[in-house]
């Protein structure tokens, strides 16, 4: 099935989300994916959009990081562990393991999103004390979804479900976290 996927693909022609989302749960080792509300994601284009005029392509690259995983699907697997995870992983195309890369579900692209909002506070503090209050304090409140990530395993042992709302209420955290970026660095 994947060499017929990788031969409609091309770098003129690439894959559609819907064409990878499509093959992914045609395999049968994908249980359900998840697209953010359109809603949602209306209004932190537009506050991302600002962001990313700050003029600093580091700080634009954080802003970006935070956003992919605002913008991530959760992809759900029927695997038991992530050793037939990643056996499964090895015979697909590249173009579809890209598209599992940005899965919200994984651990690398939580941690990348949440500490992208350290980095722009160590390298981009806003002028006001109220401004800096604010983000000392998102910072403060992602240090504490790292700390939970950050704990030997803790991830791993947590069920679908429990996967799910922390991914939600982190999602959650950083869609507010964006807002008050927003009104922070605009000018």
């Amino acid at each position: 099935m994947a060499s017929g996927l990788e031969s409609r693909a091309s770098s003129d022609n690439p894959l559609t989300s819907e064409q990878v989302h499509g093959f992914l749960l045609q395999t049968g080792h994908i249980k359900e994916i998840r697209i953010p509300s359109s809603l949602i994601l209306a209004k932190t284009d537009q506050e991302v959009e600002g962001l990313e005029k700050m003029g600093n392509k580091y700080l634009s690259s954080q802003v970006a990081s935070i956003y992919s995983f605002l913008r991530a699907p959760i992809i759900i697997d029927t695997f038991a562990n992530h050793e037939e995870r990643r056996s499964w992983r090895k015979a697909l195309p590249v173009q579809i393991l890209t598209s599992l890369d940005t899965n919200a579900l994984r651990v690398n692209n939580i941690g990348a999103a949440l500490n992208a909002l350290e980095t722009i506070s160590a390298l981009a503090a806003p002028s006001s004390l109220q401004g800096k209050s604010k983000l000392t304090t998102l910072v403060r409140n992602a240090q504490e979804f790292l700390g939970e990530l950050q704990k030997p395993g803790w991830y791993d042992t947590l069920t679908v479900k429990e996967k799910l709302a922390f991914v939600e209420k982190t999602k959650k955290f950083l869609t507010g976290a964006v807002a008050i970026l927003a009104t922070l660095y605009s000018s």
